[in-house]
C-alpha cells in the first residue's frame, strides 16, 4: 500500500472506529482523537491506530472498559512505559489494529500527547525523525525496547524536556 493510500485508509478507519465509540457511549466520552504515526500525515507508515478517548470524570473512567470488553473490545497488556497506568482498549477494524487510550477530559498528558502530535505534523525534522525511529524498527535494526525509548526521547525534547535526547 502506497504511502498516501495507508494515510487515507488510516483515517477513513478512525473515523469509523471514532463514530462506534460515539454512537456507543455518547453520554461519557467528551473528546476523541486520533494520534500516534497513523495520524501524521507527512510520516505515512504502517501502524495501528491510536485513539485517544477522553471520558468526563473518574467515575465514567472506571466504569467505560467493563462496558467496552462487553462490547468485545480487548485490554492491551502490555503497553508501553509512557501508557503505564492507563487502561488501553483494542479491536479490529479493516485490517487495522485500533487501540482506544482511555484518559479522563481534563488530564496534562492529553495536552502534551495533542502537542507532541501537533508539533510532528508541523515540523518536517520531527517528523524525519519520528520515521527514521519507526524504519529502524519495522527493518528489525532496533528492538521494540529501543524503538520505545528512541520514542520517548523524541517526544521529551519536542515538550522541552531533552534529557538525553539523542537526534536520530
Amino acid at each position: 500500500m502506497n504511502d498516501s493510500l495507508l494515510y487515507k485508509k488510516a483515517s477513513e478507519c478512525y473515523v469509523q472506529a471514532t463514530l462506534d465509540i460515539l454512537n456507543h457511549y455518547k453520554s461519557i466520552v467528551m473528546e476523541v482523537h486520533h494520534v500516534g504515526s497513523t495520524s501524521l500525515e507527512s510520516v505515512n507508515l504502517p501502524g495501528d491506530i491510536d485513539i485517544l478517548v477522553l471520558v468526563k470524570n473518574s467515575e465514567s473512567l472506571g466504569n467505560l472498559p467493563g462496558h467496552m470488553i462487553d462490547e468485545g473490545y480487548e485490554v492491551v497488556e502490555t503497553v508501553t512505559e509512557y501508557y503505564k497506568g492507563e487502561t488501553i482498549l483494542r479491536c479490529s477494524y479493516e485490517g487495522f489494529k485500533v487501540n482506544f487510550i482511555l484518559m479522563e477530559h481534563n488530564s496534562k498528558r492529553k495536552k502534551d500527547i495533542l502537542y507532541c502530535r501537533d508539533c510532528i505534523n508541523k515540523n518536517p525534522v520531527y517528523a524525519r525523525q519520528l520515521e527514521n525511529i519507526k524504519d529502524a524498527y519495522l527493518k528489525s535494526k532496533i528492538g521494540f525496547n529501543e524503538y520505545q525509548k528512541k520514542k520517548s526521547k523524541l517526544f521529551l525534547s519536542i515538550m522541552g524536556r531533552p534529557g538525553e535526547v539523542e537526534i536520530v
